[in-house]
């Protein structure tokens, strides 16, 4: 069975099926994902376990019986114009249908890592009505984007659930204050004035 990490993929596979693929069809889907650069350990994980989930689902019956192929297009995401590129280039290219014959078609696409480089590729898929799923990226501004899902919270969800757990649950620590540390503060949007949850 894939990892969490592979969740995505799987999403837009449903969606394939609701879809009805047609028979030896090929449905492609873009994953981006940093390749190169300070994340580029994170990526490799990722790209590990895209692939095992397209190896797992290729390998299912409940797949196996639509006589479909499922393949990933791996694409770097290092920079938010990297990743805005990439994308372009996917969903405005030719797709080749697998050994050549039948047709092919591009489900849609997976991630990128930041929500920097999210809010850029979202454009891309909206204006192209094609499905983004997000497996990291947690900035408030993409909640209410056509064609955008995610499978994490945002950064506010995240805090107040962090939050409420400090506050309401009796943990054995001595501390009297909570700081919290927003590192991308242009995309998070979480602000000074934020309401954090009672314990109700």
């Amino acid at each position: 069975m894939p990892t969490p990490y592979a969740w995505p993929v799987l999403v837009i596979v449903a969606a394939c099926l609701v879809m009805q693929a047609a028979a030896g069809d090929t449905v492609e889907v873009g994953v981006l994902t940093p390749l190169t650069g300070a994340n580029c350990a994170s990526g490799a994980q990722y790209r590990r376990a895209v692939e095992a989930a397209v190896t797992y689902v290729n390998a299912q019956s409940w797949w196996s019986n639509t006589q479909s192929t499922l393949r990933v297009n791996v694409m770097d995401s290092n920079s938010s114009f990297l990743a805005f590129t990439n994308a372009q280039s996917f969903t405005s290219a030719a797709c080749t249908p697998e050994g050549g014959t039948g047709s092919c078609f591009r489900a849609g696409m997976v991630g990128p890592f930041t929500s920097d480089a999210t809010l850029h590729v979202a454009f891309v898929a909206r204006k192209q009505r094609m499905p983004l799923v997000a497996y990291s990226a947690t900035s408030k501004l993409l909640g209410d984007l056509q064609y955008f899902a995610r499978v994490c919270p945002n950064d506010l969800e995240g805090a107040q659930s962090l939050y409420k757990l400090i506050k309401c649950v009796p943990l054995r620590v001595a501390a009297r204050w909570i700081r919290l540390v927003d590192t991308n503060a242009c995309v998070a949007g979480i602000s000074g004035g934020s309401k954090l949850p009672s314990c109700m």
